[in-house]
């Protein structure tokens, strides 16, 4: 499964369980308020629930429980729900920029300066620590900007329209009505009665609002990942050029052998720094044996495996079984 595949493997999770969470909740509700119904009707007794150590009067009486859970109740659950499930969606926005940029990390390029403080810059040990800066800082920005930012992000950084993409208009919406119902309770103000055409002083979600909303927002997420599944496949010819796979099994026989084969390793070649997290596929740990399958440019993989030689010869490490080294294939573009 890709990471763009994982992502709305994890947006449809959610959804699935608030889903279950509305219907299960409806069926049994309505079930248990019938049965209290029926007990205080024809009383003016206050209808009271309890709970372990939580008791509470719900109703004054019979007709004023009635109300509360044909109207109240049910309303307030499909409110709740109906917000989540946007906020699953600005999730799922977040998910899919942090794993296109785990194969396009080119696309973080960009023309305006980023300003970091120079202790910061000099603290980092990897490569990755940086891009995790500042992809941190973009989804920040993308969360905190809400619909409308994402948008004008997705088409800056990834020439995604995602106003172009089916259920986008109706998400739109989804996403005003959540604002209003988040920030105001569900009472409208003049910009959002004037931009909906509606009189409404006061919005909420009925079931058949809620359940369009679960669509929409699924056609929303099938379209998108085709979308940015596409952004691999011209890339996927410039990424494998002059990258190598290097395995290895070695025994540590020493602190500088246990030192070298850490993920924090780091070292220079060619004026520049490297850090084996950075290389590493797959690392695997049992007593004193490490496996490790490491990708990268074969240049950097030779003066690595240098190093091990290197300890080797000294002693402070046993090679198990000899390192293998393979090219990776070059594919094809298919632009």
């Amino acid at each position: 499964m890709s990471v763009i595949d994982e992502a709305r493997s994890k947006l449809e999770a959610e959804i699935g369980r608030l889903e279950t969470l509305y219907f299960v909740s409806t069926i049994t509700y309505k079930r248990e308020a019938k049965a209290h119904y029926r007990k205080s009707k024809g009383t003016d007794k206050p209808v009271i629930f309890e709970a372990g150590d939580w008791k509470r009067e719900v109703a004054h009486n019979a007709g004023h429980f009635r109300s509360i859970v044909d109207d109240v109740l049910p309303k307030t659950l499909r409110e709740t729900i109906f917000v989540r499930l946007i906020s699953s969606v600005e999730v799922f926005h977040v998910d899919l920029v942090r794993a296109i940029f785990t194969f396009r990390r080119d696309l973080l390029a960009r023309k305006q300066p980023v300003e970091l403080p120079f202790t910061y810059v000099a603290s980092l040990r990897t490569l990755s620590e940086l891009i995790t800066k500042l992809v941190d800082r973009d989804c920040r920005a993308i969360t905190s900007g809400g619909f409308d930012d994402a948008t004008k992000y997705f088409k800056r950084q990834f020439q995604i329209d995602l106003t172009a993409l089916q259920g986008y208009k109706a998400l739109s919406a989804v996403h005003d009505l959540r604002h209003v119902l988040v920030h105001r309770l569900g009472y409208t103000d003049e910009q959002y009665r004037h931009t909906y055409k509606s009189k409404k002083r006061r919005i909420s979600v009925d079931q058949s609002y809620l359940l369009d909303t679960i669509k929409h927002i699924r056609d929303y997420a099938n379209a998108i990942v085709v979308q940015a599944s596409k952004l691999g496949v011209s890339h996927a010819s410039r990424f494998a050029r002059d990258q190598s796979d290097l395995a290895l099994h070695i025994q540590i026989d020493s602190p500088e052998a246990a030192d070298l084969t850490s993920p924090d390793f780091f070292f220079l070649y060619n004026e520049r720094y490297y850090a084996l997290t950075d290389l590493i596929r797959e690392r695997h740990v049992a007593d004193r044996e490490v496996h490790l399958n490491l990708r990268g440019d074969s240049r950097v993989l030779r003066v690595y495996l240098r190093k091990i030689r290197v300890l080797s010869g000294q002693g402070k490490l046993t090679i198990l079984t000899p390192s293998k080294t393979r090219t990776v294939k070059k594919t094809k573009s298919t632009k």
